[in-house]
């Protein structure tokens, strides 16, 4: 609870402002009796007032409502003005209650009327007067407060919003164009919520590139450009990097504060933008210091940082050094993709050479044999045989690899013709006659009636055969179920196994590269056939659809255009 100041002060002053010595004398006489705890400091105009407040020690003011230079309500707001922490008790005559009235509501504590207060009145209004205006000031104070942290919590959710849409613009995998483009949508975010001005640059080998600027009088956009157009290309190897939230400031019209600039463009800079504060962030990545984010509040504006304003640039540094370092990855994951198809393409063609040589080697081998008497013939021919088929399946290896190279490099070319599918489906079982027996599987085909298209033939028989193999060596010791069917200008050709079946978890991946959804050491492949079938399809214009029960087999489901959308040509063997 507040003290009465009558109470609890040794002596308390009071600023009498009245130009009637007859009036003034009644209100020393009505505080006579407290003499000893009272000062009274009489004045006769509102000037006089003014000037006596401005030099402090009064705590409370008694106030003539009728004085030669203030008339009215005048001296009320004029003295609030002067002095808003006083309380104010106005003294008015009879005739003037109403006026009275009137000052209260217009700022002043409380009102008398002259010839009416005795000392016990008038000690109590000026101390009820001091506590209304202390409980006011307080009141006041707590209001600024909370409109204070009001305003903070929307500042602090803005900075929370603008560093989420930093993050969802800089996700994802960019190229150093694509990253380049997003960093000037950071810039346009920044401008004119936290920045006059925001400058993005990188940093390319030893030197420094301007990727993006924005400013509120986009003309002054080209005073950035200008200035890092004339870098000279070593400059960014001697340049301080900025550290996170790093502010330079005040900065004046004499330079003052430009020597805590990074270097010398971020320093010509300030000079340039006439900069009041300015704020930084280094891009950091695994390779080192990788550029820098600027931004900046001109004097024109009177905008300065604050601490709050320097907490959130770690964060807006994190995400977008993250951007930097995923786009640096994902450059040399791309360098390295490139190579490895272009190892594969050449080893796949450097390995044909030989393999012809040993397929003739081998097959020459049977003529050999016939002049071998019996019954080490029998035992040779049989080892023979299992040469070829070791050597037929190594060329089919080899002739993956260089299949899976060409969808890669978009050169899978097709040799269109028309042909009945469901007897190219024939002929692949036929082959594939054998596989069946050893795997303990019955094939059965639905193919009543022909369906003609235009197609490559030896890419679907590399098709069939890719899905067929796949179903009898999963589906080992089940049926095989191939259904042949059609809908307008499409053919429909599905293969259905009952063996292991596909986890849910591995049916999006299947189709790529390299990928198996079992151990390598209970099915062997290198995980190429379905990539390739896929590839098949898609240069087609048609597609592969896989449904499965885990545990109780997989549903390939084959679409092919009978009219391919531009047909003899070559064919892009993926979507890029």
């Amino acid at each position: 609870m507040i003290s009465s100041p009558l109470s609890s002060r040794t002596l308390f002053r009071i600023l009498l402002v009245e130009d009637n010595p007859g009036d003034a004398d009644l209100v020393r006489e009505a505080l006579a009796s407290a003499s000893d705890r009272v000062e009274i400091a009489h004045v006769d105009s509102l000037a006089k007032a003014r000037a006596r407040l401005e030099a402090g020690s009064v705590d409370v003011v008694l106030l003539d409502l009728s004085l030669p230079d203030a008339t009215g309500l005048q001296g009320v707001e004029r003295l609030h003005q002067a002095a808003p922490s006083v309380p104010i008790v106005v003294l008015t005559g009879l005739k003037d209650e109403v006026l009275g009235a009137r000052a209260v509501q217009a700022g002043a504590q409380d009102y008398l009327v002259k010839g009416q207060t005795d000392e016990w009145l008038l000690v109590r209004a000026m101390r009820y007067a001091i506590e209304r205006q202390q409980i006011q000031m307080e009141r006041a104070r707590l209001l600024e407060l909370e409109h204070a942290a009001r305003v903070e919590a929307e500042a602090n959710r803005e900075r929370a919003a603008f560093l989420a849409r930093v993050s969802q613009r800089l996700a994802g995998s960019l190229d150093d164009a694509g990253l380049d483009e997003r960093l000037g949508e950071v810039a346009a975010l920044a401008v004119p919520r936290f920045a006059d001005c925001c400058v993005i640059t990188r940093r390319i080998g030893s030197a420094r590139r301007l990727v993006a600027v924005t400013h509120v009088a986009p003309e002054k956009a080209e005073i950035v450009r200008a200035l890092y157009s004339d870098a000279p290309q070593g400059a960014a190897r001697s340049a301080r990097a900025p550290v996170p939230g790093e502010v330079v400031e005040p900065l004046r019209g004499d330079g003052a504060g430009v020597e805590a600039a990074h270097d010398p463009h971020h320093a010509a800079l300030i000079r340039g933008l006439v900069a009041s504060s300015v704020m930084t962030a280094s891009l950091e990545s695994h390779e080192g210091t990788a550029g820098a984010i600027a931004f900046l509040y001109t004097a024109e504006s009177g905008r300065f940082y604050r601490a709050e304003d320097r907490a959130m640039m770690p964060y807006l540094a994190r995400s977008a050094s993250l951007a930097v370092e995923n786009t640096r990855l994902q450059a040399e994951i791309r360098r390295a993709v490139v190579l490895r198809e272009e190892f594969v393409a050449i080893a796949s063609h450097e390995l044909r050479t030989p393999l012809t040589t040993l397929t003739l080697q081998v097959d020459s081998l049977r003529g050999a044999l016939a002049e071998v008497p019996e019954p080490l013939r029998d035992r040779l021919l049989g080892k023979q045989t299992k040469l070829k088929k070791q050597t037929a399946r190594l060329e089919q290896l080899v002739s993956d690899l260089l299949d899976v190279a060409k969808s890669s490099a978009a050169q899978l070319t097709l040799d269109l013709e028309s042909i009945d599918v469901c007897q190219l489906i024939r002929q692949v079982t036929e082959r594939l006659a054998e596989l069946a027996s050893t795997a303990g599987c019955t094939v059965t085909l639905d193919a009543a009636q022909p369906i003609v298209g235009l197609w490559d033939s030896r890419r679907l028989e590399q098709l069939f055969t890719n899905l067929l193999s796949n179903a009898l060596k999963y589906g080992k010791g089940q049926g095989v179920e191939i259904t042949c069917a059609t809908t307008p200008g499409v053919a429909l050709l599905s293969i259905r196994d009952h063996g292991i079946g596909i986890a849910p978890a591995d049916v999006g991946r299947i189709f790529e590269r390299f990928e198996r959804a079992v151990s390598a050491r209970q099915f062997s492949g290198l995980g190429l056939g379905l990539h390739i079938a896929r590839s098949v399809a898609a240069a087609h214009g048609g597609s592969i659809s896989v449904s499965s029960d885990f545990g109780h087999g997989a549903t390939f489901l084959v679409s092919l255009p009978l009219d391919p959308p531009s047909s003899g040509a070559v064919r892009s063997g993926l979507p890029s």
